[in-house]
């Protein structure tokens, strides 16, 4: 639908084989993409967040789909078992740091364009829950709370 309306879009994944194919779709449908392959968790090193290809002064950004998640499947049973510390940490990052993370680097594109849609992906576990998923439930449950917050001003 974006490629439809001439919109040129930057597809973010940590694996750069998928980043390329789903570029080629949008490509193929008639629209401009830029693959751009890199762990969004790690801000300072993710390439949208600086200006290049996909941010540049002619052109900000003014549609964002924060899309990025990942899960597991793990019981929450207590310290030692189920759940780890490590896991929780990167399943928050990426379904709800990211989003954060990637809103705030391109609020000043969506200030200068004078306006802005932000599409956040989460999930109904976030409302009803999901067994061995507390930390995918809880990310997603952060995300639909981001998105409120920002909706509201």
């Amino acid at each position: 639908m974006l490629a439809a309306k001439e919109a040129a879009e930057a597809v973010w994944d940590l694996n750069s084989e998928g980043a390329g194919k789903t570029a080629a779709e949008i490509q193929a449908a008639g629209g401009t993409a830029i693959p751009v392959a890199g762990d969004a968790a790690d801000a300072a090193g993710a390439p949208p967040l600086r200006p290049g290809p996909v941010r540049s002064s002619d052109r900000p950004v003014t549609i964002l789909v924060n899309n990025a998640g990942i899960t597991a499947y793990e019981p929450f049973t207590g310290i030692g078992t189920g759940i780890g510390e490590a896991s929780w940490d990167r399943i928050i990052g990426i379904n709800l740091e990211v989003p954060y993370l990637v809103t705030q680097a391109l609020g000043p594109d969506r200030l200068a364009a004078g306006w802005s849609r932000i599409i956040n992906i989460a999930s109904s576990s976030a409302q009803t829950g999901a067994p061995a998923m507390a930390h995918y439930a809880a990310s997603r449950g952060g995300v639909i709370g981001l998105t409120r917050a920002l909706a509201v001003g």
